[in-house]
């Protein structure tokens, strides 16, 4: 099994990081070590919810990129607004896809994501990929609790898929990243810089 390239600390008192973690190992594994070391080098706060700026990163920066071999689209998986993206049915994601999701347990929870491309779970809680099984996203949504959980479905996260590059420019497709620029937005207005006097100057 391919080693899970970036994993948590073991350290109790470091945040949880299983999003970037995951989501750059996938990457590694795919031959997009470029792309993985950039994520691991970005500042982005370590918790389990940056998903949204994480895929904002990697999908502008290089997956939305002619230069690639393959030139990614993008399906945002949200169960609340979506069809239920079942991982687990084989026709669900090609060979050259890639998703980023956050598992939802038989507790409730869906505080732990995982990466998954060609048939297999990239877990920042373990050292090696693991098969896609029920079995194994039982043991990644039971990772670090006391009590037993099961996988029940994928709450949210991205799917990635190769497509041709003549439908980048379709209307839906620009549709499903327009919360990109506004992320990007929100992070300008929040990187502004408190001058002496009370003034104000956002930098570039």
């Amino acid at each position: 099994m391919p080693i899970v390239q970036f994993r948590q600390s073991l350290d109790t008192g470091m945040p949880p990081d299983c999003a970037r973690l995951s989501t750059a190992s996938m990457l590694w594994f795919v031959g997009y070590e470029d792309i993985a070391n950039f994520l691991m080098s970005s500042e982005i706060p370590a918790n389990n919810f940056q998903i949204r700026e994480i895929h904002c990163l990697i999908y502008e920066e290089f997956l939305n990129n002619r230069k690639l071999s393959n030139r990614y689209g993008c399906q945002l998986i949200d169960v609340r607004s979506t069809v239920e993206f079942d991982i687990l049915q084989e026709t669900t994601m090609g060979p050259d896809d890639m998703a980023v999701v956050a598992l939802l347990s038989s507790d409730s929870q869906c505080d732990h994501m995982v990466g998954i491309m060609r048939g297999l779970i990239f877990d920042s809680n373990m050292n090696w990929a693991m098969t896609l099984s029920r079995e194994n996203l039982d043991l990644s949504c039971s990772m670090g609790w006391t009590t037993q959980t099961t996988f029940e479905k994928v709450y949210y996260g991205y799917h990635y898929y190769p497509i041709k590059c003549e439908s980048i420019s379709s209307s839906r497709h620009r549709k499903r990243h327009l919360h990109c620029k506004e992320w990007k937005k929100k992070q300008q207005q929040e990187e502004t810089v408190q001058q002496p006097g009370g003034g104000s100057k956002e930098e570039c």
